[in-house]
């Protein structure tokens, strides 16, 4: 009954009048070319390892346990956030608690919605991957279904923990959630902190890329190959299809028959594996939750003390003095956004994890002699490396950034009677996204340059558009979140996952590649094989200004239209 009334809310919501299909249609366009572009990338991958028999047929099945592997440890850590949020902190949730409804078909209500969505962007990922790589080895339909059937499946399995594990510390612990949070996402750091160290630090091989560092490099990732974890049971059914599909090929000098009917039973095999892992684990939650639900919403709702957070002068003349430049209601405003960052632990261990992972990895650059290479060598290098960070900024930006608007809720009218506009507030949000994102980004690229040792014109090339790409970014970011604010609801991962999130996923990609793009044609003219080229500053200079006005453009033109909307508004 509740899944059906969401069916028909949703289907009430696409069939108003005042629902834009123009809208709807521009970003379905746009995730249409997104999915083509991962599953052409996908291919040229898959079409480089088939090129070397050797080569594919160790590694197709490992980095497939890895690519599951790891996306599984997200999907559990996103799934706990999202449900804790849906099943403890809900308005729905409360109101549901009071009618005739049982607590486990509640928590099975909610663990669909948790699964839909936390998984969909994993569904988008996994998808161009298999085709790509069903297309490589032309494999046929059967393949197909039955990958979709593994992907599928798995889902239901860090879906069920992480639901599982949002009721177990609700249950017994609601008041160190926030320490266990921070627990978690510390552990999930450092074990990723771990692996790149051990990758990066390996000694021994004169060429990294060669055959025998790549097995030192896999030995390092055996945990995804365990028989015990549910990545190696996708890998292990994904091949298992594959040889099925093509034994002569992919099992060479076997009994053609025989191979393919064995394929086909370790494809079963590996299918009851997961279906029956994932029935479980939801079972026990079902269990567990016709027990303890109750009592876990209760507690959840009576440990909701606020801490009290007393000022420091110190601080404060800190912040002022570092924002000596901002207006004081600027600053005051900015100094709120600050403390909710702060106070929230879901924000800062993200933030920790997406931009740690980088500066570590930046820090050991010189790990791989890239150094010592050509210096136009060492420009491409350095350009990915802005492209990585650039890309981070704009999932973290759309993910946290962007709902923050929203998230006032029905307390934004309390900004509007204070003595400050709604352009102020608009302008506060851009301002403190803005100044963040220069200070980590401008960090991580200058340490790339240093590292690397890129010549001066390309370090204040790719220095400017770091900034550059940190403005347009905040500018898309806080201005539609104006544009299409949702001050009724209060769960983050719904309000991104509207119509004004992903349009703004899209338009931030759309933005980074445009920019990079054009760091890459004019950082190109400044360097030679032999160091940095002789005529430089008429180049550098108009790929300054280049990047600086189209930054200005992307990012300015959507604030303009935020301003605009948050002083319309009625509330």
């Amino acid at each position: 009954m509740l899944l059906w009334l969401r069916l028909t809310d949703l289907r009430n919501r696409l069939t108003r009048g005042e629902r834009s299909w123009f809208k709807i249609a521009v970003v379905t366009a746009f995730g249409v070319a997104f999915w083509l572009g991962l599953y052409r990338l996908f291919e040229e991958a898959f079409g480089f390892l088939s090129a070397q028999p050797d080569l594919a047929r160790d590694l197709t099945q490992f980095l497939l346990a890895i690519f599951f592997f790891f996306l599984g440890l997200m999907l559990v850590f996103s799934n706990a956030i999202i449900s804790w949020t849906s099943l403890f902190r809900s308005s729905e949730t409360a109101f549901l608690m009071s009618s005739p409804v049982r607590e486990e078909h509640l928590f099975l209500y909610k663990f669909v919605e948790t699964l839909w969505f936390s998984s969909w962007a994993f569904l988008f990922l996994g998808t161009p991957l298999m085709a790509a790589y069903g297309r490589t080895l032309g494999l046929g339909l059967a393949f197909y279904a039955g990958s979709a059937l593994l992907i599928g499946l798995f889902i239901f399995i860090p879906a069920a923990l992480g639901n599982l594990a949002a009721l177990l510390i609700a249950r017994f612990v609601p008041r160190l959630r926030r320490r266990i949070l921070v627990v978690a996402g510390g552990g999930l750091l450092g074990i990723a902190l771990f692996l790149i160290y051990q990758v990066l630090t390996l000694k021994g091989y004169a060429s990294p890329l060669s055959q025998q560092w790549m097995r030192a490099v896999l030995s390092n990732l055996q945990l995804a190959q365990s028989p015990l974890c549910p990545s190696y049971w996708v890998a292990g059914g994904i091949s298992a299809l594959a040889q099925a599909s093509r034994p002569s090929e992919l099992v060479p000098g076997a009994n053609l028959a025989a191979a393919a009917a064995e394929a086909r039973w370790n494809f079963v095999l590996y299918a009851l594996a997961i279906f029956a892992n994932a029935l479980l684990f939801t079972r026990v939650g079902y269990v567990l939750a016709r027990r303890w639900f109750f009592e876990s919403w209760c507690a959840a709702q009576a440990s909701d003390r606020r801490r009290r957070f007393l000022e420091s002068p110190a601080r404060q003349a800190a912040w002022d003095a570092a924002l000596a430049f901002v207006p004081a209601r600027l600053r005051l405003l900015m100094l709120k956004d600050l403390r909710s960052f702060v106070r929230d632990p879901v924000q800062w261990s993200q933030f920790l994890i997406f931009f740690g992972l980088l500066a570590v990895y930046f820090l050991n650059l010189r790990g791989f002699a890239y150094h010592l290479k050509f210096a136009t060598w060492k420009a491409l290098i350095a350009l990915l490396n802005l492209c990585a960070t650039s890309l981070t900024l704009s999932t973290f930006t759309t993910r946290f950034v962007f709902p923050q608007l929203s998230l006032e809720g029905k307390r934004f009218w309390l900004l509007g009677v204070a003595p400050a506009s709604r352009g102020t507030v608009v302008a506060g949000k851009f301002l403190f996204c803005f100044v963040g994102a220069v200070v980590v980004s401008e960090a991580l690229i200058l340490t790339s340059s240093a590292m690397l040792q890129v010549p001066p014109a390309t370090t204040a090339l790719q220095a400017v558009a770091t900034v550059a790409i940190c403005f347009g970014l905040s500018g898309l970011s806080v201005g539609l979140g104006a544009v299409f604010p949702d001050f009724r609801e209060d769960n983050p991962s719904k309000i991104v996952s509207g119509f004004g999130g992903t349009l703004n996923l899209i338009l931030s990609l759309g933005f980074v590649s445009t920019m990079i793009a054009l760091t890459a044609w004019f950082g190109r003219g400044l360097v030679t094989e032999g160091g940095e080229a002789g005529e430089w500053g008429a180049r550098l200079a108009a790929g300054i200004g280049t990047l600086l006005a189209v930054a200005l453009v992307a990012g300015g033109a959507p604030l303009a239209m935020g301003l605009r909307s948050i002083r319309r508004l009625e509330l």
